[in-house]
């Protein structure tokens, strides 16, 4: 059996880390934006719209997912060049989300040990590559719900808590903030497409056009109702920790409703974590079809852990380069539907793609 996911169910999962990755983005990750961080989603999505679009143009090719399509037509050496890079990328920033959840954990429980709360992240990670990406999407589309129904829950009992003066001023920390705050988003929101790109086809209609899009208006949405809740502190440095403690207690909100929110927020990044695993698998399976799933499992649950206890690939993920991502995946995904496009008959019979 194939290790691909159907894309009714990598919709859904692609739409739930989406719109968490860019709020875990905005709201710790990259601060510098201040108020005007709910933009960045909105001017992402700008840059991510064309990058959806080719996606859904390579999966038009023929009846295979997306990158089935692209590397019936591409070199050996540059489909599996591709990968790696793609699926490096997908360890790194799952790395890194390891490293918030773990730290979420601790600040929830007060246990300081962040490395002992990303052990069991390990373990559901290496289970989530077992199960397969449509469980994790299967799963994704009933988290759709629950998380849904959650988020409702907080909007409605906040309202009268809410502070719009806070938003101001609107452009936050400047126009060449938002800028880098959109490519960040851009980045992380063609990251998490990839697991639409090994999708095969099946009943879904839609594509990530409309699904990252919603998401990437979700998010924004959330990072607005955020900024109204706690205002923006200008000009102090903070460090993570204290940028968690912010927005997970800002002191305005109820004890139980603080609950509600971090079980909204946990789940969104384990379901986060799912989906970049899953689709690392999908990548070592496409080069590697004989190794045993138990193994690729193994093999990510360890990678990511030493990644994420590794402080200098967290302060690399943390600095400027991840503005490059996004210029970098559209490159690698322009360098394939170019060659695929030149290619008479495909540089390969279909029937010796490494799809596993």
């Amino acid at each position: 059996m194939k290790y691909v996911p159907g894309r009714s169910a990598a919709l859904p999962l692609m739409f739930i880390a989406i719109a968490a990755r860019l709020f875990c983005e905005l709201a710790l990750l990259y601060p510098d934006a201040h108020n005007a961080a709910w933009l960045c989603p909105i001017a992402g999505l700008l840059l991510y719209l064309p990058f959806a679009f080719a996606l859904q143009r390579a999966a038009a090719l023929g009846n295979d997912s997306a990158w089935g399509n692209l590397e019936s037509r591409l070199p050996r050496f540059l489909s599996v060049l591709i990968l790696l890079v793609l699926g490096a990328l997908l360890l790194l920033d799952a790395s890194a989300m390891m490293d918030v959840a773990a730290g979420t954990a601790s600040f929830s429980i007060g246990d300081k040990a962040v490395i002992t709360l990303e052990l069991p992240l390990a373990a559901l990670l290496a289970l989530m590559v077992l199960l397969g990406p449509d469980a994790a999407g299967n799963n994704a589309r009933i988290g759709l719900y629950i998380l849904g129904f959650l988020l409702v829950i907080l909007a409605l009992t906040q309202i009268t808590i809410y502070r719009p003066g806070w938003i101001a001023p609107i452009l936050g920390g400047g126009i060449h903030s938002i800028l880098t705050g959109a490519l960040r988003c851009a980045g992380s929101m063609a990251l998490l497409s990839l697991i639409w790109l090994f999708a095969v086809p099946d009943r879904a209609r839609f594509g990530p056009m409309l699904w990252g899009s919603v998401a990437c208006l979700l998010a924004a949405v959330l990072l607005l109702g955020l900024q109204m809740l706690s205002p923006t502190f200008v000009g102090t440095e903070l460090l993570r920790p204290a940028r968690m403690e912010i927005l997970l207690n800002n002191g305005r909100v109820a004890i139980s409703l603080q609950f509600v929110y971090l079980i909204a927020w946990y789940g969104g990044l384990l379901h986060l974590l799912s989906s970049e695993a899953v689709t690392a698998a999908c990548i070592v399976k496409r080069l590697l079809p004989g190794l045993k799933l138990w193994i690729v499992a193994l093999l990510e649950g360890i990678v990511v852990l030493l990644l994420s206890g590794s402080e200098r690939a967290q302060a690399f993920l943390a600095g400027t380069t991840a503005a490059w991502l996004f210029p970098v995946i559209s490159m690698l995904l322009l360098v394939s539907m170019a060659t695929a496009g030149l290619a008479k008959g495909g540089g390969r019979k279909c029937g010796e793609s490494s799809a596993s």
